[in-house]
């Protein structure tokens, strides 16, 4: 049981690119996470389908804000809008950006992921995917119930998609 991160992430730069964006940012966790790679990898494959540079555009920090604060720095100036691989992650953007005296939404577009509760009540408000947590809960529920009643049966396998949440911090155009 899982939920496709590489579709989310994505889903996030088909969006920025539908927007106009081509110089998208991820900034994720240190590589050998599993949820983590498997998100940049979305980023990545989805970057590479549109033609677009990922050189020099992915960072990494760990679930911090400040830390991530500290790491997106590093691509302030040179990306348009960031894919981040957790709203904690995005949150450390947002406050990189305006150390740098730019305003998230406006001047650089940020997608989060994992839709937390902050995500709709942030200035601007955050968009990013959203997990089927609900869904998820179903389909364990399912699975296990399956395997009490047959445990010689093959594991199921089920990855669901998420949804993609746009709201004010994607809405941002390119600047030039």
């Amino acid at each position: 049981m899982d939920v496709d991160g590489a579709h989310g992430t994505a889903a996030a730069v088909d969006h920025l690119v539908a927007a106009g964006h081509r110089k998208i940012a991820f900034l994720g966790w240190p590589r050998g996470s599993g949820v983590g790679d498997d998100r940049a990898g979305g980023w990545r494959e989805a970057m590479r389908r549109h033609d677009l540079p990922i050189r020099d555009l992915r960072v990494s920090s760990l679930d911090d804000v400040d830390a991530a604060r500290t790491a997106v720095a590093r691509v302030v100036g040179r990306a348009t809008a960031v894919v981040a691989a957790s709203d904690t992650l995005a949150l450390g953007c947002y406050r990189a950006l305006r150390d740098a005296g730019l305003s998230p939404g406006r001047d650089v577009a940020v997608v989060g992921f994992d839709d937390s509760p902050a995500a709709g009540l942030l200035s601007p408000s955050l968009s990013s995917v959203r997990q089927p947590l609900g869904e998820v809960g179903r389909a364990c529920t399912r699975i296990l119930m399956a395997r009490i009643k047959d445990p010689d049966s093959a594991p199921e396998r089920v990855l669901l998609a998420p949804e993609l949440i746009v709201r004010e911090s994607s809405s941002a155009e390119p600047r030039p």
